[in-house]
């Protein structure tokens, strides 16, 4: 297993099969074994002859005489370098696999909520319940910390919140907003969704203050649009930075259709 001949090791020290970082560990099994008289299957590092480190698993005996003399130890080793690489590939396809179901996990919220949204959209339920069922969803979907959602007048020109999620009661003291020079604004002209880092300092925000209390730093904001048409937009905020980094932009795109399908037909029903 080690690559020496016998006439090689008799009457050598064990210490040649022992890596140097593995040594102090070495004596202290040795004491193990001093108090147990017996080790089965402890996983060790070995050294060949050549230098080349092999993963072996180690059964140690204290032996004695009939006298109960110490004479010296009995050790078992077993090459365990394959078994080894293969629980290593195993864990890692194993891995692999957790990450494939968390992600159809994943995929399956994503294709429930648009179900719960489209069909709340076309049932009897309430344009108030619509509009909860959108930033509850929303929020749980992105794992944002809190989510607004604001519906546009366009006479008044200004955005007014509707439902909010994660946040306290003193978002309804900024119920309406003003559209004009908006973050709101410049997402619909660019028709697609905008992420700002640092928002609590940023110029365009109407919230500064509520930001700062719930410390939120990020702000992803999707504009609720029907080709040309403002709709209003969804507001997600964070408190840490890292928090939306692998959103991917397809799925804030394909909900804000959604959402913005849903409320215009809810609201073109009147119902």
């Amino acid at each position: 297993m080690f690559g020496h001949k016998e006439t090689e090791v008799l009457n050598k020290s064990i210490d040649i099969v022992i890596p140097e970082d593995q040594k102090e560990l070495n004596n202290r099994l040795i004491k193990q074994v001093g108090q147990k008289k017996h080790l089965k299957n402890v996983d060790l590092v070995r050294k060949t002859k050549d230098g080349n480190l092999i993963n072996v698993s180690a059964s140690i005996t204290k032996i004695t005489d009939a006298k109960n003399n110490f004479i010296g130890y009995l050790i078992i080793y077993r090459d365990i370098t394959q078994q080894k690489r293969t629980s290593t590939e195993l864990q890692k396809r194993f891995e692999t696999i957790q990450d494939a179901y968390k992600e159809l996990g994943l995929q399956k919220r994503h294709l429930d909520y648009m179900y719960e949204i489209i069909d709340a959209a076309v049932s009897n339920c309430k344009l108030e319940d619509l509009e909860r069922l959108i930033v509850s969803a929303m929020c749980l979907l992105t794992k944002s910390d809190g989510t607004i959602l604001r519906i546009y007048d366009k006479v008044k020109s200004n955005l007014k919140l509707k439902a909010c999620f994660g946040v306290n009661q003193k978002w309804w003291d900024k119920s309406q907003i003003s559209f004009e020079n908006s973050i709101a604004q410049e997402a619909s002209e660019n028709k697609r969704a905008v992420i700002i880092d640092d928002i609590d300092t940023h110029s365009k925000h109407q919230g500064t203050k509520l930001l700062k209390a719930h410390k939120f730093k990020t702000l992803i904001l999707i504009p609720l649009m029907i080709e040309d048409k403002m709709i209003g937009s969804l507001s997600l905020y964070a408190t840490d930075h890292a928090k939306f980094r692998l959103i991917e932009t397809d799925f804030l795109e394909n909900m804000g259709k959604q959402c913005s399908l849903a409320l215009y037909v809810k609201m073109a029903t009147g119902k």
